[in-house]
């Protein structure tokens, strides 16, 4: 059999970065590789004898997953994270409307994602020496709003030419000391061994139709948790919000407090709303402060009849 060899040009493999623009065209640069993936959902159709006959497709979405660069500022903030430290359970996550995003490659090229929010929420880290952001963001495109399936651009638009309007600027990479208080432990604050650690956890549910596939995402569930080792916790004030008395009462509310992560530049501010610590543990050695890695998770409560939310993020430039 005659085998015939592709002629290629070596200099047209197409090879390159990629980064995100948002919210008519703001740029979210990428770290690393950003990888773009059609998620086809089929129905295996079994033959007895045969096998698989046929897999018609049930749903397509489209997942876009990558690491941040360090940059941060309000409208980055609100892309990755938006509302979603107020939602309660059973909210649609992506509204009313399309949120559009578009993958840039280096070459020029965008790929414009009709409906496409984050659904995985990285870490955000706190302090000097340490990444911005703790993970990868995954991106989750979804049928375009009032569209239905088959409609030419309602998943995505093709490729299409798009020249660069912004670079990056070394001045958005700042590193910044930061204060963190607890409300429960009053005019202290807290330094730790490493960086403090702000995490979403949030949980989150596909809406899936049997004739348009996923149509939106659910609220399931939205808590922060933050992490550190404090430098300069005593045993009582690790302690104090446990001690009523030499024990505790069965039933008895654990009182919570806010615990406020903030920087002066670029002037990031979290704040985990009535938040409590994981019942301690003091480890005396030679080597670790007594306190180890410690860990506060917020309450959702209610003030004047309204629910506050699991969390605030709010950047005030400087």
């Amino acid at each position: 059999m005659a085998i015939t060899q592709p002629s290629i040009q070596a200099d047209t493999i197409y090879m390159g970065a990629a980064h995100i623009l948002f919210d008519t065209n703001k740029y979210l640069w990428a770290e690393g590789n950003v990888q773009v993936k059609l998620i086809r959902k089929e129905l295996d159709n079994q033959v007895a004898g045969f096998g698989k006959v046929s897999s018609p497709s049930t749903d397509e979405t489209i997942e876009v997953t990558f690491q941040p660069s360090n940059r941060i500022n309000a409208d980055i903030l609100t892309f990755l994270y938006g509302t979603i430290f107020s939602a309660m359970p059973g909210a649609s996550y992506f509204g009313s409307t399309d949120t559009v995003v578009k993958v840039h490659t280096m070459a020029g090229r965008v790929l414009t994602l009709a409906n496409c929010k984050p659904t995985t929420f990285p870490s955000l880290n706190f302090g000097v020496g340490v990444k911005r952001f703790g993970g990868p963001v995954t991106l989750t495109g979804i049928l375009k709003r009032g569209t239905t399936r088959g409609t030419s651009n309602a998943l995505f638009t093709p490729w299409a030419d798009l020249a660069f309007t912004v670079e990056p600027d070394e001045a958005d990479y700042p590193q910044s000391t930061c204060q963190v208080t607890w409300a429960n432990i009053a005019g202290k604050n807290l330094e730790a061994m490493d960086a403090w650690v702000f995490a979403p956890q949030v949980s989150l549910r596909a809406l899936v139709l049997p004739n348009l596939g996923t149509v939106d995402y659910r609220i399931d569930e939205v808590s922060v948790q933050g992490t550190a080792t404090p430098a300069n916790l005593t045993e009582a004030e690790l302690w104090q919000t446990y001690m009523i008395g030499s024990s505790r009462l069965l039933g008895k509310t654990i009182t919570g407090g806010d615990l406020t992560l903030a920087e002066d530049n670029p002037g990031l501010t979290a704040v985990i709303k009535n938040a409590i610590i994981t019942p301690p543990t003091s480890a005396f050695d030679t080597q670790n402060p007594i306190a180890g890695s410690c860990v506060w998770t917020s309450r959702r409560k209610a003030t004047a009849g309204t629910w506050d939310p699991a969390a605030t993020l709010a950047v005030t430039a400087v």
